[in-house]
């Protein structure tokens, strides 16, 4: 398993630079997403604020922050808290899943569009314009997630792709394991910088990722 720094080739690698410096280096959520919490209205916003190791909200808001007028898809809206961290800036989230959950009181911006929709059924819900996007569906069992990025392999996605959960069960070690072994991409375990049932990312840039760029432990 890797871990370390990749160096940044323009905006495209950006999102995946200095991650590994310390874990203060991320951008946390600003107050300003912070506000748009529903108050206690569900027990989830409370890990909103967890610090990077124990929940991957920090780490979205900071992948977020390093880009500028992107598209980036949230897949699995459930509660619409990933959504939120990731809708910073100048940048653009849509955020698909098969139903509505987010709960009431929980105010998404403007710049989040929220769509119903299975893209294992349809991928093209998923615009290949996308830079950056996330993945967290119910129920964590490794086979969507397989077919999800097989469905991106498939349509040359270029892009960068958030896994969380890698750890989480026997299903999902085996999607990380299985991942970690294509050709056609990168796979990254962040999970100190992120959820503590693991987080991955996977770059589909191989053609600009050089793996020489990666700082051991």
């Amino acid at each position: 398993m890797r871990s370390g720094n990749i160096c940044d080739n323009g905006q495209n690698n950006a999102v995946i630079s200095h991650l590994f410096t310390m874990k203060l280096d991320l951008h946390p959520p600003t107050d300003a997403l912070l506000d748009k919490l529903p108050g206690g209205c569900h027990d989830h916003s409370q890990y909103f604020k967890l610090p990077p190791g124990q929940e991957h909200y920090h780490l979205l808001a900071h992948l977020a922050s390093q880009l500028h007028d992107s598209l980036i898809v949230d897949i699995g809206t459930f509660l619409g808290y990933s959504a939120l961290a990731l809708s910073g800036g100048s940048n653009k989230v849509l955020s698909l899943d098969i139903i509505d959950l987010k709960p009431d009181g929980l105010q998404l911006p403007d710049s989040v569009e929220c769509k119903i929709g299975n893209m294992l059924e349809d991928d093209t819900l998923f615009p290949l314009t996308a830079t950056l996007a996330v993945l967290d569906v119910n129920p964590h069992d490794g086979l969507k997630e397989r077919t999800v990025v097989e469905q991106l392999i498939g349509r040359k996605w270029n892009g960068t792709l958030v896994c969380d959960d890698i750890h989480l069960n026997d299903g999902m070690r085996s999607f990380w394991d299985w991942a970690k072994q294509l050709p056609e991409v990168d796979a990254l375990d962040v999970t100190n910088v992120g959820h503590c049932t693991g987080t991955g990312i996977i770059d589909f840039r191989s053609q600009h990722f050089h793996t020489d760029c990666f700082h051991t432990d």
